[in-house]
């Protein structure tokens, strides 16, 4: 069974007598890297195996963050010359598209909790490349802020969303959109619900402050 399934065929899912599930009823891996743990049941010659996606895994995704989206190129103006050629030319096919990095993350949590770790949810950020504060040396207590109104925050902007097809744990998952999870960062930093310094004074200092996220004394910023 297991080995049809990392060989993407999909398994029939069994639930037991009692239990309410309205999921699906076959398993499909997803179509990424897996880390697989095992572990020998106490008293038994019995295995114990977990297979937990790399988006699912926060070292896997520190160790090998995404490629940060391209920068739009502005097309340059074709002179009158270049037009000229090209009306006499072979129309040219466009140029092939690479495929956008799937920067998904999961964060996974305690069945009887209503939230994930705090540590869990901020080091998938880590390794989404998301900008946070990672410390503060006056303000201790600021990181657990950050990680509080980004989760609240990210829930109404659908940047988390719950998994409701769980059995045993908890799960969520984090949208990739790394466009829109700077301006949830920036949103709060300007707005000053995501706490930087004692007075933001100006826009034009909380810019500047913005941009220093990237290798500040007090936070650490995804490489």
């Amino acid at each position: 069974m297991l080995a049809n399934l990392w060989l993407r065929e999909s398994v029939p899912f069994l639930v037991g007598e009692g239990v309410s599930w309205r999921g699906p009823r076959s398993l499909k891996r997803r179509p990424e890297a897996y880390k697989q743990f095992s572990t020998q049941l106490a008293g038994t010659k019995e295995m114990h195996y977990i297979a937990l996606p790399v988006s699912a895994h926060i070292a896997e995704g520190i160790l090998h963050p995404p490629d940060l989206p391209a920068p739009p190129k502005d097309g340059e103006p074709a002179s009158k010359k270049g037009q000229e050629v090209q009306q006499y030319s072979r129309p040219q096919p466009p140029p092939m598209a690479l495929p956008e990095a799937d920067r998904t993350r999961f964060v996974l949590g305690n069945w009887d909790e209503d939230y994930p770790h705090q540590r869990g949810f901020l080091g998938h950020l880590y390794a989404m490349r998301v900008l946070f504060l990672h410390k503060h040396a006056q303000h201790p207590e600021w990181p657990a802020i950050w990680a509080k109104e980004l989760w609240e925050r990210g829930l109404t902007r659908k940047l988390v969303q719950p998994i409701t097809e769980a059995l045993g744990i908890k799960a969520w998952v984090l949208s990739g959109d790394l466009v829109a999870w700077g301006h949830l960062v920036g949103d709060g930093v300007r707005s000053g619900w995501l706490p930087w310094q004692e007075e933001a004074q100006s826009t034009g200092e909380v810019s500047t402050l913005l941009a220093e996220l990237g290798t500040p004394p007090d936070a650490v910023a995804v490489a």
